[in-house]
């Protein structure tokens, strides 16, 4: 999908970006792979940073989303040059597999380069703990630690440069 603008990550400036469902954008990597748990409960993820598929990616909760049981996923791009902002919305979608979880999660991408993980009022049933960060490459990335997804409702990480 096209940003809108030039986002600088990594060192290069992308105008486009893959949103996955399972919670990550993605710049110049095609790399799908599901985010089915392994073991549980409480769930495992696979994938987890740091990984070689998982490089130029920024994660915002990285479980097994899945948008085709409800919910829905949104995107837009707002603002003016130089403080343009690509918007993503995870809105309710509930995590595969695991009946009575809704998630609301919201990543924005700065024109600066900068970006913002927000979360909402979610449930997750299975108490799981998926990761949230970023990942450039195997040996430059950066994870956050939570006790739980409730922990952070109502919140938002900032990162930037």
């Amino acid at each position: 999908l096209s940003i809108g603008f030039s986002f600088p990550y990594a060192g290069t400036a992308y105008t486009q970006v893959r949103i996955m469902s399972n919670g990550r954008l993605q710049f110049g990597n095609t790399y799908c792979g599901h985010g089915t748990q392994t073991t549980g409960p409480p769930p495992t993820y696979p994938f987890p940073y740091p990984n070689a598929s998982l490089v130029r990616t920024i994660r915002i909760y990285g479980a097994d989303l899945d948008p085709s049981l409800g919910g829905s996923v949104r995107y837009a791009a707002l603002g003016s040059t130089p403080n343009r902002e690509f918007v993503v919305t995870w809105y309710d979608v509930p995590e595969w597999n695991q009946a009575g979880s809704a998630f609301r999660l919201q990543m924005v991408l700065r024109e600066d380069g900068s970006f913002v993980v927000r979360f909402g009022a979610s449930v997750n049933s299975s108490a799981g703990k998926a990761q949230i960060g970023w990942e450039i490459g195997t040996t430059d990335y950066a994870t956050h630690t939570f006790s739980s997804i409730g922990a952070l409702a109502n919140s938002a990480i900032r990162w930037s440069v």
